[in-house]
């Protein structure tokens, strides 16, 4: 048996923390009315990448996320009218631009928002997975890590990312947020000694890194393969009374 995640991670559980969002769901008509398609969204300041004297600048931006249309109802316009619903309310939260992402081999979406909603492609990012506690590469001897509490991660970030393009304005909730597994701080080269978040910013060492881990799974499923038959029958048992979240 073997325990497979979801590596995308759960779109509700990274969207129901933020200060605003909404989900939307297309429902046909009649009686035995069923849901075929949704849509989430959430509003959010970044950084725009420019700068004003003494502080970034801010934009609001709409972040399209989960968009899904039942099999049996594509080819209707349902995705165009729920991506367009959401654009509204956007519109309404006070973003100034939406955004969406999604795979460059899916074609679909690429000619639904390139096409037909008039977005243009504005970056191409890449998605690194590694499974957990499988790493054959040790840490050297010589790095120190330390875990930083909140207010001083979210210091650390605002004191050299605060310009970087996209950088949330709402960091320290990000940062303190229930799904946030903390953030280490990584400092290579003999003899250094950590002081305090203050003595790092004052004089930073001459190599460091800096990382946050956030629980973005949610999503799980247990998938049985290679066993005798009677095997899965067996197992059932053992499942009685779990729970999931």
């Amino acid at each position: 048996m073997s325990l497979h995640a979801d590596l995308l991670g759960d779109p509700v559980a990274r969207i129901r923390h933020s200060p605003h969002y909404l989900m939307l769901v297309a429902e046909t008509s009649g009686p035995d009315g069923r849901i075929v398609g949704l849509v989430r969204g959430t509003v959010k300041s970044v950084a725009s990448g420019k700068s004003r004297p003494g502080a970034p600048a801010f934009a609001k931006v709409g972040y399209i996320l989960g968009l899904r249309v039942a099999p049996s109802h594509r080819r209707m316009g349902i995705a165009l009218q729920l991506v367009q619903q959401l654009e509204q309310w956007f519109e309404l939260m006070g973003a100034e631009y939406a955004y969406m992402v999604t795979d460059k081999s899916n074609e679909a979406s690429l000619r639904l928002f390139t096409g037909r909603c008039g977005y243009s492609k504005f970056r191409t990012p890449s998605l690194l997975v590694h499974p957990v506690r499988s790493h054959r590469l040790k840490a050297p001897r010589r790095a120190t890590v330390v875990r930083l509490g909140a207010r001083d991660a979210e210091r650390l970030y605002r004191s050299r990312f605060a310009h970087v393009e996209f950088f949330p304005a709402d960091i320290g909730d990000v940062l303190d947020n229930t799904l946030s597994h903390g953030t280490f701080l990584a400092i290579v080269g003999g003899g250094y000694e950590w002081g305090g978040v203050d003595r790092f910013l004052a004089s930073p060492p001459a190599s460091w890194a800096v990382a946050s881990a956030w629980d973005c799974g949610g999503v799980f499923r247990l998938e049985v393969g290679g066993a005798c038959r009677p095997f899965p029958t067996s197992s059932a048992p053992s499942r009685c009374g779990s729970s999931t979240a």
